[in-house]
């Protein structure tokens, strides 16, 4: 049900980012905002794009075919009926309503707008003069070899009658297996409920902490910072990149426009503007979410 949907999405995160020399947003980016959370996906899905390999599937790679698509949709469906009380959207409003409260390179007040209907079109609204538009993702590679947690940051601006883009910022976590296997499904389901509820937790919390920094003052200061060529080791591992926090489980790094060729074969599929690491070698405890203050955000409609 979900595999149009997530390619969609996924052709949506490979689009070419809007260079921030392009366009700016203020500081912040309006003292009254209208927060948008685009809330639309009901459980945990694959992404439905192959990584191109040695040449083969052009500059997005190829979409798997429907006997590919019926034993993904077999192999999943463990890991989702464990998943099946976790709310991940409840849970990712939770989180970005807090850090929007205090979020004051975003908006000194954020009016927040929850849709769940996935036809919705918000540049089809030009009742607010500049729109923050937030659309998280969470989901597993074709493989099942790791889990990630995604959002895109639309920020659309009125002219006229219209909503125009400004600015399109990508955002993942990603959380590989240490070492898969040939029954990667095996390796997630003995984490059991609490363990893959953890592990999206942690993904959330990561992403609208990024979302928030990455607007910030020293957030924005790093837009322009070189990116290519530093590399940042963790676990044994090197991920290109500018480093923009991390500890000795988890890191961040602001992507290059255009990475090594080793880099992006072993890295990641797709270009995003931060990504975060964190090798999964034994359970993990997510961060802690924060408590929101109704007054710095407004009520979903």
């Amino acid at each position: 049900m979900l595999f149009r949907t997530c390619l969609i999405v996924g052709l949506l995160m490979c689009a070419p980012v809007v260079a921030a020399k392009d366009w700016e947003p203020p500081m912040p980016v309006a003292q009254d905002l209208a927060v948008e959370l685009q809330l639309t996906q009901d459980e945990i899905d694959v992404e439905m794009l192959i990584p191109p390999h040695n040449g083969r599937g052009g500059l997005l790679g190829m979409v798997m075919d429907g006997t590919q698509i019926d034993s993904i949709n077999t192999r999943i469906q463990p890991i989702r009926a464990l998943l099946v009380d976790y709310r991940f959207n409840d849970r990712f409003e939770q989180a970005m309503r807090a850090k929007l409260a205090t979020a004051t390179g975003i908006a000194t007040h954020a009016d927040i707008h929850v849709e769940h209907d996935p036809g919705h079109e918000p540049r089809a609204d030009a009742s607010a003069p500049i729109k923050f538009v937030v659309t998280p993702k969470y989901n597993f590679d074709y493989r099942l070899n790791k889990l990630m947690v995604q959002a895109t940051v639309v920020i659309l601006e009125r002219d006229g009658a219209k909503m125009r883009e400004r600015m399109v910022r990508h955002y993942i976590y990603n959380m590989p297996l240490d070492t898969p296997s040939h029954d990667n499904t095996a390796r997630w389901t003995a984490m059991g409920a609490q363990g893959l509820s953890n592990l999206l937790e942690q993904g959330l919390q990561q992403v609208t902490d990024m979302v928030v920094h990455d607007f910030s003052a020293t957030g924005r200061a790093e837009w322009a910072m070189k990116k290519k060529g530093t590399f940042t080791p963790l676990l044994g591992r090197r991920y290109e990149g500018l480093p923009v926090r991390g500890t000795s489980e988890w890191t961040w790094v602001r992507q290059p426009d255009t990475m090594s060729a080793k880099a992006s074969r072993t890295q990641l599929e797709y270009p995003f503007d931060i990504t975060g690491f964190q090798p999964l070698t034994g359970p993990v405890t997510p961060l802690p979410m924060p408590v929101a203050t109704e007054a710095s955000t407004g009520a979903s409609l």
